[in-house]
């Protein structure tokens, strides 16, 4: 059996019958872990909660390489949660029976040469698995990257599930052709803040001679005693039942229509949260982001508001080529390809969300001419900051380009 406990108070126990999992609440006065997950005396059985559980684990290249380091079967995930489940993303924290989050939370400075070997291993031990078997962290996706406690410009490693308060990433090497993904992300990151996304803090840190993305959690916060403590967090994925390996429309994962569908049904300000919507579907589209599935939408609950979690998972994959596809993970009205993109898919795009098309208008022309008078300024910036770098200065153009050649599509 495992113990659930939302930040550090066991709220729940999750355990397998007849291999399917079985989800139960220690109470009826404990928070509820999802908002389709409620506080009921009821178990939820055969698989109820299975999707919750499994969209908090690593993927692809990730997943395997943890897999094989702690001798756990190909696609077990709950004995994958058994042992990395101590700090997830959002609220909640997964212990096995007998264990719990250390009432204090510990964590261990690291020296710069000790940050170092960590960077240096992290394909290899995806989430720095295998250190000193203290580190219990687990975070969705499929790059090679970590959680660490950052104080005054130190590094720490959270140990027995203390809450971590950025996500550093390293470059990705293993694509063909796809080169300086930290710095594409970085830039393009900054690109969406110019056009105006709400996007949390990102920095560009080089440790030794790599280039490490470093971006503040926002799915933290510090209480009024200074101490780090969790918000609830989950992806679209997670509040539609779909298993993580169905976060791309064309495989039968959800739309655009369904994350609006999702933000009217929860959040505490739709009109606004659609808009935001919008423009995060429009801004992928210009910049060429083919990338952007519903594990990179979600929904943040805290103080009793909920609203859709600032964007993430940023980064042009057109300015590659046919090095990757460009084939949208959600289409724009009922078209997936960046070039094919036309007003009648715009004016889908409308329909489906159940907007105006002005809406959608007034949203794109607004995006196209902040991106077009900040992209060279923010370029210069990011150049002055980090050195010039090729694909940075090819994501800008494109991102002009674009603007200027899809301006036409909101007129």
């Amino acid at each position: 059996m495992l113990n659930v406990y939302f930040d550090d108070r066991h709220v729940a126990d999750l355990w397998l019958e007849n291999k399917f999992y079985c989800f139960r609440y220690t109470g009826l006065d404990v928070p509820a872990i999802s908002l389709t997950l409620q506080v009921r005396e009821v178990p939820y059985l055969k698989d109820e909660a299975k999707p919750y559980f499994a969209n908090l684990l690593p993927e692809g290249e990730a997943r395997t390489a943890i897999e094989f380091r702690l001798g756990i079967a190909r696609g077990d995930d709950y004995g994958l949660l058994q042992r990395i489940g101590g700090d997830c993303a959002g609220a909640v924290t997964v212990f096995p029976q007998g264990e719990q989050p250390s009432s204090t939370p510990t964590y261990k400075a690291l020296s710069i040469a000790e940050l170092m070997q960590l960077i240096r291993e992290l394909p290899r031990q995806p989430l720095c698995i295998n250190h000193n078997g203290t580190v219990r962290l687990s975070l969705p996706g499929v790059q090679h990257k970590t959680a660490v406690y950052i104080e005054n410009g130190t590094f720490f490693l959270p140990e027995n599930g203390a809450p971590s308060s950025h996500i550093l990433k390293v470059p990705i090497t293993t694509l063909p052709g796809v080169t300086h993904t930290v710095e594409n992300e970085i830039f393009t990151m900054t690109l969406a803040r110019h056009a105006g996304l709400n996007v949390p803090d990102v920095e560009l840190h080089i440790i030794g001679e790599t280039p490490v993305f470093l971006t503040r959690r926002f799915d933290r916060y510090r209480a009024t005693d200074g101490t780090l403590k969790r918000i609830l967090q989950e992806d679209v994925c997670q509040l539609m039942g779909f298993e993580p390996t169905m976060k791309y429309q064309n495989a039968g994962g959800p739309s655009l229509e369904d994350c609006a569908n999702i933000i009217r049904m929860y959040s505490s300000d739709s009109l606004s949260d659609i808009e935001h919507l919008i423009r995060w579907a429009l801004f992928n589209m210009v910049v060429g982001n083919a990338d952007a599935h519903a594990k990179n939408i979600a929904i943040v609950q805290h103080a009793g508001v909920i609203r859709l979690a600032p964007f993430y998972d940023l980064l042009s994959t057109l300015v590659y080529g046919t090095n990757l596809d460009s084939g949208l993970a959600m289409s724009i009205g009922r078209e997936y390809d960046l070039k094919k993109i036309n007003q009648e898919n715009i004016s889908q795009f409308a329909e489906f969300l159940d907007v105006k098309r002005r809406l959608v208008q007034k949203v794109g022309r607004e995006l196209i001419e902040r991106l077009i008078s900040s992209a060279n300024g923010a370029l210069q910036v990011h150049q002055e900051s980090y050195g010039e770098n090729s694909v940075v200065q090819a994501i800008a153009d494109l991102a002009v380009k674009r603007a200027e050649m899809l301006d036409e599509l909101f007129s």
